[in-house]
């Protein structure tokens, strides 16, 4: 089966549009999301509505955990808004109280069978959300990463695409729908089939400057929000 390996869409709605959009041209019918539905951008309750109509398998992810908290404790909110702009913000209003529901269901990691294969999906690390895995972390780190049982392992968090075979199993990241910070502009993700173990790396285009041009006039003061979107 060729499934969809996407994640860190972080509340930006055009950029996943453009990826679903692609993911219907090819077929695709399942989706493992990595999680960051929400945060940064202004459009998570437009990110849910848009995989709705989808089979998709998803875990939580740091900006989840982040909602979730600003929510049980308003105070904290300040703090994430001065380091991370509104998009948070912007979830608590929009977001239904099914979608909260939903988001704080989401498990940390989970594993899937699909044709006979496991998958292990989790947003950082699959022991920690907030753990990011780089091409060039530390081999101590990959080997535990690779130590987990499954033959696929799915992350997300770092905004960078990258694929590596270790022990016999594939570590997959997709890269960022919402937010890539490899310098290279456009709405990341992944397709993987699952029977031969291949891994195509997509890239696709959106209206990148509809939402610098936002994103300037809701967060004047992130400017990281806009150029990260552009730099090449």
């Amino acid at each position: 089966m060729r499934i969809g390996l996407l994640g860190d869409i972080h509340g930006n709605a055009a950029a996943l549009a453009a990826v679903l959009e692609a993911a219907r041209g090819l077929d695709i019918e399942t989706l493992l999301v990595t999680g960051d539905f929400v945060g940064y951008y202004y459009d998570a309750d437009k990110v849910l509505q848009l995989l709705s109509g989808w089979d998709f398998h998803a875990v939580r992810g740091n900006h989840e955990n982040m909602l979730l908290d600003a929510l049980s404790d308003s105070s904290r909110a300040p703090a994430y808004r001065q380091k991370y702009g509104s998009g948070l913000d912007r979830a608590l209003a929009c977001l239904t109280k099914a979608d909260l529901s939903f988001l704080a269901g989401l498990p940390a990691s989970r594993t899937i069978n699909i044709d006979g294969k496991n998958l292990l999906i989790a947003h950082g690390t699959p022991w920690d959300t907030d753990q990011y895995l780089y091409p060039n972390s530390d081999e101590g780190l990959w080997g535990k990463v690779a130590s987990h049982e499954a033959d696929y392992i799915v992350l997300g968090h770092t905004h960078y695409q990258h694929v590596r075979k270790m022990a016999g199993k594939l570590i997959i990241n997709p890269g960022a729908v919402g937010q890539p910070r490899d310098r290279k502009p456009g709405a990341a993700w992944s397709i993987l089939e699952t029977e031969t173990g291949s891994v195509e790396h997509r890239r696709e285009t959106y209206d990148i400057a509809g939402l610098v041009e936002r994103t300037q006039a809701k967060d004047p003061d992130h400017s990281y929000l806009w150029t990260v979107l552009t730099r090449r």
